[in-house]
């Protein structure tokens, strides 16, 4: 059954769409990189309001299983599809395969798929769309697998860490079948159990190969807002009415806890991004020189200062000043690249005026044009992952 609060923003929805559709007209949208582009703004109010429900009544929109979704996938854009071998064939438990060649070596790139959701939404059609168009732009030559972690959501009752295990899993399986170049690829909350889970090898299974390679689209890296990022200048408070994620979602600390299983506290696999004394160069990961970080958000998007503080922290990336004005101009992309002495690479790049995980859920319609020339622009996420991935493995 459905909540009263539920129901109150299930109510709000449509007048919602209706104030972003007159601003549109009006030329005042708050979404600075998309205010000409309707049907984003559209959907961007309907993500945030989804974003908003209480966890507990997201289960009534949890309306496909990850199964229905890849053959969903499949019928929309079939031409795109049926090129990828064993697309949809299960692995183990919890793993769905986007592609995986007939023909690899043990040492061939591997790529392992969590989505974002915060734990407790399911994939969407955009996150499909978005992945089968970036596999399909990754050269042949490289011979990658793409493994989809079908990971059980919160709000059917599976609370962390049941998830970082469903990973471990799998991971384990594909190390004991001899695999060793294991790339683990999160967006949001799925990039939050890419890095929890080198927390968890350092700590639970120190004799395992780590991955050789993060790639991290705004990852969720502080569990809760607090009063002092709700100030003028400060990412969650600029964003309040920019971003997919809303400051007040992130200050309700019983939902934030109900994702977590540790009941009156969190668990330290959940929690260590609230934690002041990790420790990154006991990180066997982030503490070798071998390994390489993909790091990309936006410049509007309300994680922005806890992803950058994190990559301080991680990383040494020095201070960045923003544009929150929304008079200013665009300023040029930021990017920056770390190799400092005993610690992972870092390739980060930053989205002027960039949205949360706008990888997936504002460039999902680059499915129609990644065979053609795309421009780098307005696919910003797009073309700079895939010449990474061209680049690098």
């Amino acid at each position: 059954m459905i909540s009263a609060q539920g129901i109150a923003r299930l109510i709000e929805l449509p007048f919602s769409l209706l104030v972003v559709i007159f601003k549109y007209f009006l030329g005042t949208t708050h979404f600075r990189k998309y205010e000409r582009r309707l049907h984003i703004c559209i959907k961007l109010t309907i993500y945030r309001k989804g974003l908003m429900m209480p966890i507990t009544d997201t289960r009534c929109l949890d309306i496909m299983t990850n199964n229905t979704l890849f053959n969903l996938a499949k019928r929309v854009h079939y031409n795109d599809v049926k090129t990828l071998p064993h697309y949809g064939q299960r692995y183990g438990t919890s793993g769905i395969w986007v592609a995986k060649p007939t023909q690899r070596s043990k040492s061939d790139p591997m790529i392992i798929y969590s989505h974002g959701g915060g734990y407790f939404m399911q994939t969407q059609l955009e996150q499909m769309k978005t992945l089968i168009a970036l596999y399909n732009s990754i050269d042949a030559s490289k011979n990658v697998s793409l493994l989809f972690l079908d990971y059980d959501l919160v709000c059917r009752g599976h609370k962390f860490p049941r998830q970082l295990r469903q990973l471990d899993s799998i991971y384990q399986k594909l190390v004991d079948e001899g695999n060793t170049n294991l790339i683990l690829f999160g967006d949001s909350a799925g990039a939050h159990l890419s890095i929890s889970y080198t927390e968890y090898l350092k700590e639970e299974k120190p004799y395992l190969i780590n991955p050789t390679k993060l790639v991290l689209i705004s990852p969720w890296v502080d569990l809760m807002a607090n009063l002092d990022d709700y100030k003028p200048g400060k990412s969650y408070y600029e964003g309040q009415n920019r971003d997919l994620i809303n400051f007040k979602q992130f200050r309700r600390e019983h939902e934030i806890l109900f994702i977590d299983d540790e009941k009156k506290h969190l668990h330290p696999y959940f929690a260590w991004s609230n934690k002041q004394t990790v420790d990154w160069n006991t990180n066997k990961f982030f503490a070798n020189e071998k390994s390489e970080v993909f790091l990309l958000y936006g410049e509007d998007e309300s994680f922005r200062d806890h992803i950058h503080k994190w990559s301080q922290d991680v990383f040494g990336v020095k201070e960045i000043i923003w544009s929150n004005d929304s008079n200013n101009k665009l300023l040029p992309e930021f990017e920056v690249t770390s190799s400092k002495k005993g610690r992972a690479k870092l390739t980060c790049f930053v989205e002027p005026w960039g949205l949360h995980d706008a990888l997936f859920f504002m460039e999902y319609d680059i499915i129609k044009r990644y065979k053609k020339d795309v421009d780098p622009e307005r696919y910003f996420a797009f073309t700079r992952l895939v010449k990474y991935l061209n680049e690098s493995l």
